[in-house]
């Protein structure tokens, strides 16, 4: 897949007919929010909601794009966009103290465990199993908290919410 295979939408195509498309594109950019003073701010691309789930419907790699101003009124002010919501980015497990993560992996019977470092971690679930995995080194792993990202609603992860009581009683006025 090259990158012209993929293609921009946003309301300026208009209604698009994606069962067309199936098999002629490697996927979509869906444009979600945006920011333009034209339109008096912030939108949400009206034809967002319908693009994202015809893609989905017919298999057609999609990704989102928006522009940091909504992410950033949601995060620090409180901003609920219609169709958004705020969630943790994703992160990576790390292990909390690797030395324990060594001396533990070794008293399973696991010794064949370095690179250059500690293998990370999924390769040790791997290599262990799950279950053993669990047993030895569950209470050394740790997966932080991700970064405040705004996402469509349709994602897995679990809304979270930034404001304290003095955000949520002020306004936001939108540029």
């Amino acid at each position: 897949m090259s990158y012209k295979d993929i293609i921009d939408v946003s309301r300026y195509q208009g209604t698009i007919d994606w069962e067309q498309l199936v098999g002629k594109i490697g996927g979509a950019m869906l444009k979600t929010v945006s920011t333009n003073k034209s339109f008096g701010g912030i939108y949400i691309d009206p034809q967002f909601e319908r693009n994202y789930a015809e893609c989905k419907r017919l298999g057609i790699p999609v990704g989102v794009y928006y522009y940091t101003y909504a992410q950033d009124a949601a995060i620090h002010h409180g901003k609920v966009w219609h169709g958004f919501k705020l969630v943790e980015s994703r992160t990576n497990r790390k292990y909390t103290d690797e030395e324990a993560a060594i001396r533990a992996a070794n008293a399973a019977g696991y010794h064949d465990i370095f690179k250059k470092s500690l293998i990370p971690i999924t390769e040790m679930e791997k290599l262990m199993g799950k279950k053993t995995f669990a047993e030895f080194l569950g209470c050394l792993v740790e997966k932080p908290k991700g970064r405040p990202t705004l996402v469509p609603v349709s994602d897995r992860r679990p809304a979270i919410t930034t404001m304290d009581a003095a955000q949520e009683f002020t306004e936001i006025t939108e540029v």
